[in-house]
């Protein structure tokens, strides 16, 4: 009985370590008529430290390019109004390439996704606020955010741009290590039992 109250306690504050929660907040968009300018922020939770993220959105996201520069982050914001437009009419990633390590950073048509890293050292505010996605579409621009928050237990979430602004914080995909620790405290429990 010992074993099976270590194991049950093993499981359960191994998926309660993760507190941490995303949120969005919508404001009308200036310039771009039905368009909602929303901002993604992450909270740290007890004992959890932002270090990095895998996000992807996708459906109808406003792109601005001005003279073909990117702008999956902040790095040419300075560009935008002289090419006659908004920042806060542009899909982006609010940190400067050059205080990260990114992969995988693309926006285009309809997508806006970059794996991030080194956010520890930043030292950001909590919350920190990591994206910016400009819709006239909430119900099916699609998210997918996959945190690192530092305690070996990540966190995933997915919904529409519409669930976390109107307050869901989707329950989180357990990241695999939590099913696993759960499956050797189940198979040591019965290992004991049996032996």
């Amino acid at each position: 009985m010992r074993n099976f109250i270590l194991a049950a306690l093993l499981v359960i504050s191994a998926s309660a370590a993760s507190a941490g929660t995303i949120s969005a907040s919508a404001v009308d968009t200036p310039g771009l008529s039905g368009y909602q300018t929303v901002t993604f922020s992450y909270e740290e939770g007890t004992g959890e430290s932002f270090r990095g993220f895998d996000a992807t959105f996708e459906g109808v996201i406003n792109q601005i390019n001005p003279f073909t520069l990117g702008t999956v982050f902040t790095d040419n914001n300075a560009v935008i109004p002289a090419a006659g437009g908004l920042v806060a009419q542009d899909s982006q990633f609010l940190f400067a390439s050059s205080q990260i390590l990114s992969i995988g950073a693309q926006e285009g048509p309809g997508i806006l996704k970059a794996a991030v890293s080194n956010l520890a050292p930043l030292n950001l505010p909590n919350p920190v606020a990591f994206a910016q996605v400009v819709t006239n579409a909430p119900l099916t621009t699609t998210v997918r955010v996959a945190l690192d928050n530092g305690t070996g237990l990540d966190e995933i979430y997915t919904g529409t741009v519409d669930f976390f602004v109107n307050g869901g914080t989707d329950p989180m995909i357990p990241e695999p290590s939590t099913a696993i620790l759960a499956g050797l405290a189940l198979v040591g429990f019965a290992a004991r039992r049996n032996g």
